[in-house]
């Protein structure tokens, strides 16, 4: 049994293909579907856990639902701001292991810190906790136990689901940041200071 992640899978939203035409090369967005599908089924197995950060469907209900069948592995899903199809239909809603805003789980001992959009300081930051999420399309760095783990985000390969394997390799070298002090003491602010 298997963990993954991924995040920002946009099924049926047309305008990402322009958005990000370097990790979504396709003419059209079945074409995206599609090899979004079938790149799930070569790496999830029926017994695998996975936890899905949001904006997954901008179809209709019952083309999500046709999705959701085709995507084997017990799926989580936590809600992204375009997430609205999963939030409105009970029957999309249900097909989910769980479904949240904001989620912490354990791996092994570590905690990982979920949640669509990236946030500055996590609960256990300062222990070495990890915070996954997605919503950036791989365009945001945290200097700490931070990272995208979306379609488009620098862990995915060929818009591939990111095992947890690969985020321990991509956090192994990345500091433990403090969350006491201004900004903490060693990270360099984003806006500056007057």
């Amino acid at each position: 049994m298997t963990t993954l992640f991924i995040s920002d899978l946009h099924f049926g939203h047309a305008n990402i293909l322009k958005f990000n035409p370097e990790t979504r090369p396709f003419s059209t967005i079945e074409e995206m579907d599609e090899a979004i599908i079938a790149r799930w089924q070569e790496q999830v197995a029926s017994n695998d856990t996975v936890y899905i950060l949001g904006d997954m469907f901008f179809h209709k209900a019952a083309k999500s639902i046709s999705i959701m069948k085709r995507l084997p592995g017990r799926k989580h899903i936590i809600l992204g701001n375009h997430d609205k199809v999963i939030r409105d239909d009970h029957d999309l809603l249900d097909m989910f292991a769980s479904a949240s805003e904001y989620k912490e789980i354990k791996i092994g001992g570590r905690k990982i810190v979920m949640f669509h959009f990236p946030i500055w300081e996590w609960n256990a930051m300062h222990y070495g906790s990890y915070q996954l999420h997605g919503h950036t399309h791989g365009n945001f760095t945290h200097p700490g136990r931070c990272v995208d783990v979306g379609v488009d985000g620098p862990l995915s390969k060929n818009l591939g689901l990111v095992p947890f394997e690969d985020i321990e390799a991509y956090m192994k070298d990345r500091p433990i940041l403090t969350h006491h002090g201004k900004y903490g003491d060693n990270i360099t602010p984003l806006v500056p200071t007057i």
